[in-house]
């Protein structure tokens, strides 16, 4: 679709700067078609940015002939839609363009809070004169760096079920391409960093941290604020493996539990653990799931649907002890968390919050209202560069703590911001982004633009 738009938008310049050019400023004609991103404006423009958080907003266009109005931004369904031009006086007309939030849209991410840039153009013409002018809107923040995991599947969505996640240092070579990384710390066999399915768990069930490490980015080097917008939520309850707590092996959802009899259909070894006879062999595998009704009993297995609350215990443990919740940020190689207070750290700490695994829509919502972004900045004396390394730390390092801090982490962006922006010597200082900072209470935290927290949590 991206690369019909642009044929699509390729095409359209080079009719217009067809025959008698009307995009040629230098061009001699009586006719005209010009835009101004406001009523008293004095000078023409060629693009304007729009608002993440969707609205609507006003273009005003002067031109001594008539004129049609379209909208093209390559996507279906359009994220804008124009109004019917408003003649205002004289030559003078308004045109309304109503615009969707970011990425809020069923056939994209939804409620993901994600900035990332798109642009679509407003095109003005007059066919039978062959002329035209088109103007164009932006929307969103430049995407220098992210991912938002699908490219992990290992195990399950379920947070604390851990059957088949994978620790760092077993990951593919085609997953560690991409070019994240963990760090196995001194006397740690591994780093604690695990691969589940479309996202990452940081620390293990007996307090071990973990770090997780974004890429290197050369264009950092030419920025001055960057914005790392991500998900993170801390676990709730014991790390599950089977429904005995064994967690190095287990049934999934759709899968018949027995504990007392070690029933299953197949050939082979011993059935699930809890009791003597049975033949052995893979479980069988009902239309609904079950669940053993009391697991220190002999047989006996329950139906239950999905979202059940049989189904959330078995899936959340049996304590629903929350884990510690501190993530830290750390920024080295250039740069610095921006603050009111101006202190120019290099690291942020925050509390995050616990995922409900009441919840009717658990474990597809474990993420929502639980997005954060942070600012990173940089100036003469400490420049943003091509070395610029952003690390996330997921509880205690040093192997001394004994409670978990285990934390998940999805959507992970970093985006530029283009702030008091001047083209050349003779060209004003402008904002030519929107001001995500100022939108966000002027600090890092939840994400309150697009990220679906209140300013009262």
């Amino acid at each position: 679709m991206k690369k019909r738009f642009l044929i699509f938008f390729a095409a359209f310049c080079s009719w217009l700067m067809s025959g008698c050019s009307p995009i040629d400023k230098n061009a001699e004609r009586g006719e005209y078609i010009k835009v101004y991103t406001s009523a008293d404006a004095k000078t023409a423009a060629d693009e304007a940015w729009l608002p993440c958080a969707g609205g609507t907003t006003s273009l005003y266009v002067r031109t001594n002939v008539p004129f049609e109005v379209k909208w093209q931004d390559g996507k279906l369904p359009a994220w804008a839609r124009v109004g019917e031009p408003v003649r205002m006086n004289g030559n003078l007309y308004r045109i309304d363009v109503e615009f969707d939030p970011l990425y809020q849209r069923q056939s994209e991410a939804v409620s993901r809070g994600l900035y990332e840039r798109r642009d679509g153009v407003l095109m003005l013409t007059n066919s039978g004169l062959f002329l035209g002018r088109y103007f164009v809107l932006h929307q969103g923040l430049t995407k220098r760096l992210g991912t938002d995991f699908s490219w992990l599947t290992d195990g399950y969505d379920i947070p604390n079920k851990t059957i088949g996640e994978t620790l760092y240092q077993d990951w593919t070579s085609s997953q560690k391409a991409y070019g994240y990384s963990s760090t196995a710390f001194e006397g740690q066999k591994s780093a604690w960093c695990y691969a589940k399915k479309g996202y990452v768990r940081l620390g293990n069930e007996e307090g071990m941290g973990a770090d997780f490490i974004l890429p290197a980015v050369s264009a950092f080097a030419g920025d001055s604020l960057l914005v790392l917008s991500f998900a993170a939520v801390a676990q709730v309850g014991a790390a599950l493996g089977d429904f005995t707590g064994n967690t190095e092996g287990g049934i999934t959802p759709g899968e018949e539990y027995n504990p007392g009899t070690g029933s299953g259909s197949g050939e082979g070894g011993g059935g699930n653990e809890g009791g003597e006879g049975g033949e052995g062999g893979n479980p069988s595998e009902p239309d609904e799931p079950q669940v053993p009704v009391n697991p220190g009993e002999s047989g006996g297995t329950e139906t239950i649907t999905p979202m059940s609350t049989a189904y959330r215990a078995a899936t959340t443990g049996s304590d629903n002890e929350k884990d510690a919740s501190k993530l830290r940020i750390e920024i080295s190689g250039g740069g610095f968390i921006r603050s009111a207070a101006g202190d120019k750290a290099t690291s942020l700490e925050l509390e995050l919050g616990h995922y409900d695994p009441n919840s009717p829509s658990y474990p597809a919502d474990i993420f929502e209202g639980q997005r954060y972004l942070v600012f990173i900045e940089g100036d003469r004396s400490n420049p943003l560069s091509g070395k610029t390394c952003i690390r996330f730390v997921a509880g205690d390092i040093s192997g001394t703590s004994t409670r978990p801090n285990r934390v998940f982490l999805d959507d992970i962006y970093v985006y530029r911001m283009l702030m008091n922006y001047r083209k050349d010597e003779n060209s004003p200082r402008i904002d030519m982004d929107e001001d995500i900072y100022k939108l966000n209470s002027g600090t890092s935290g939840l994400d309150m633009v697009l990220g679906g927290a209140s300013r009262n949590e």
